[in-house]
């Protein structure tokens, strides 16, 4: 079922978003059948979003009287879940860049494409791949693995490190 942004012009609440600047956005122009890339480069919280558009997309063709007040789909990626939500276009500006102006939303939709739940830290720690040894920071762990940052630079051994370490 498609949403209009009207739809949810009565609620007083905007709702909170997990996004952050630099994250590439998919923004779905519902009326024009149109899907673009975008990267979020700023946000006035409750009032509007703002994306820069990519360079290679079709919507220098767009005027912004054309689109104005157009139906979106917003959706990206942000720390292993997608989100996406429903808005409206407030403007298009082609200078100084391609910035696309959307209103804050006022629900949002969450997805998570992980299996296990993945928790921020950030835990030195030494790793062992066969007879090497080496310092690390783990910045993520679920029940299933955890993600690391390799402290020290072992060129030699850098693909058996990726592939499998071991941690007491």
């Amino acid at each position: 079922m498609i949403h209009r942004a009207e739809d949810f012009a009565n609620h007083d609440e905007k709702a909170q978003i997990s996004i952050a600047v630099g994250t590439e956005v998919q923004i779905e122009i519902i009326e024009h059948h149109l899907r673009l890339k975008s990267e979020l480069i700023g946000l006035e919280e409750g009032e509007f979003l703002i994306l820069k558009l990519s360079h290679r997309d079709p919507c220098g063709m767009l005027r912004s009287d054309v689109i104005r007040d157009c139906n979106i789909i917003v959706r990206y990626m942000y720390h292993g879940a997608v989100y996406g939500f429903y808005t409206s276009v407030i403007n298009l500006i082609h200078r100084p860049t391609r910035m696309l102006f959307v209103k804050y939303p006022i629900a949002v939709e969450e997805h998570n494409v992980r299996t296990e739940p993945r928790f921020d830290c950030v835990i030195q720690a030494k790793g062992t791949s066969g007879d090497v040894t080496t310092e690390l920071v783990i910045t993520d762990m679920s029940a299933k693995g955890c993600r690391c940052i390799i402290m020290t630079e072992m060129t030699e051994h850098k693909a058996e490190l990726q592939e499998s370490i071991n941690m007491d």
